[in-house]
């Protein structure tokens, strides 16, 4: 280990728990890939660009009327025994 020669009055670092390095180490997927304060994370980011933002006519019919549901309007339902089951917003109650 190579010693830099320090000046006369101050003192001398010791060698122990304290002076360890506590730097985290920069890996390949490391620190500078944390998202900042108030930034989004890379996951959320991307969920967020791959979101669909038209509002279109999906291929899921209405279980109470019958009808296509457009997607602002869908609410899809898991039935125990049954699957999937698609509801307009409006037409879905919870018992």
């Amino acid at each position: 280990m190579y010693r830099v020669p320090h000046c006369p009055g101050t003192p001398i670092p010791q060698e122990g728990p304290d002076t360890y390095n506590t730097s985290r180490n920069i890996g390949e997927r490391g620190l500078e890939s944390m998202p900042k304060k108030g930034e989004l994370s890379k996951t959320a980011r991307a969920s967020l660009a791959n979101r669909e933002e038209l509002n279109h006519l999906t291929n899921r019919i209405c279980s109470k009327c019958g009808e296509a549901i457009m997607l602002k309007e869908l609410q899809p339902v898991k039935v125990v025994g049954k699957g999937m089951v698609y509801y307009h917003k409006s037409h879905f109650n919870v018992q």
